[in-house]
């Protein structure tokens, strides 16, 4: 479900993106969103519709360390053969 942005409204004006805040509002909002180490991450969005923009929370938060997979390193490989053709059709 979507977490949207009280006291915080996103307009599109004729020279940028006006935003505007309900100041009491938009604090108690920010007071309680706030993550561990005390940010509050906001997306501004366009609606399906493309007439209109809105702010969301951005809750996503990265997963433990260690719990993602391990990636192996591409191996590089040598070329075999001679890959420097005297006539390999190129004008220089």
């Amino acid at each position: 479900m979507a977490d949207f942005v009280k006291g915080m409204f996103v307009k599109q004006g004729k020279y940028g993106t006006k935003v505007s805040f309900k100041a009491a509002e938009f604090i108690e909002e920010l007071n309680s969103k706030k993550n561990k180490d005390g940010f509050v991450n906001i997306e501004i969005k366009t609606s399906k519709s493309g007439d209109k923009l809105y702010a969301q929370f951005d809750t996503w938060e990265p997963s433990a360390k260690g719990t993602a997979p391990a990636q192996s390193k591409p191996q590089a490989t040598k070329p075999k053969g001679n890959v420097y053709k005297e006539d390999d059709g190129l004008p220089f």
